[in-house]
């Protein structure tokens, strides 16, 4: 399987930039990118959604997340509970393309303090992106939510993002 991203725009922009863009231009551009890379991938047998944003993650750390099951499974929670008709009756295709949009809208509403928590971090880890921060934010949120469901474990110090 060939893949051309030459023409995909997402990958042309600063996650700032593209943040902050039109939102409907912006969710354009993730259908393009979804539709032209995402699903291709995804016709390769064991390759998901998963694997799919890691291995896009290593090519493009900058503008492209990470997004696991537990983190997909959460984003269809969250989506079902304010728009009970969000995914509903979608195609499985939809409903990535679904999860890239709240991921993407997630990431702009947070992203003042994501900036903030980078600033913090640059002296340290410079390396370290706004979407890998964001990243690893979720997945201790996640994290520490499966525990206390599955071993009674509650967090007092990790709040909800």
């Amino acid at each position: 399987m060939l893949l051309n991203i030459n023409n995909i725009m997402i990958f042309k922009f600063s996650i700032e930039v593209f943040l902050f863009m039109n939102d409907r231009i912006r969710e354009r551009y993730i259908k393009g990118m979804h539709d032209k890379i995402i699903i291709k991938m995804m016709t390769v047998e064991k390759i998901g959604l998963s694997r799919s944003t890691k291995i896009l993650h290593t090519l493009y750390p900058e503008i492209m997340p990470m997004i696991d099951n537990l983190l997909q499974d959460e984003y269809k929670r969250c989506c079902k509970k304010k728009n009970s008709n969000y995914f509903k009756n979608v195609s499985a295709t939809d409903e990535t393309l679904n999860i890239f949009n709240a991921y993407y809208k997630s990431l702009k509403d947070n992203w003042y303090n994501l900036a903030r928590i980078k600033k913090r971090f640059d002296n340290y880890v410079p390396c370290l992106t706004i979407i890998r921060i964001f990243d690893i934010l979720w997945w201790s949120y996640l994290k520490s939510k499966n525990l206390e469901k599955q071993e009674g474990i509650k967090w007092t110090t990790i709040k909800s993002i």
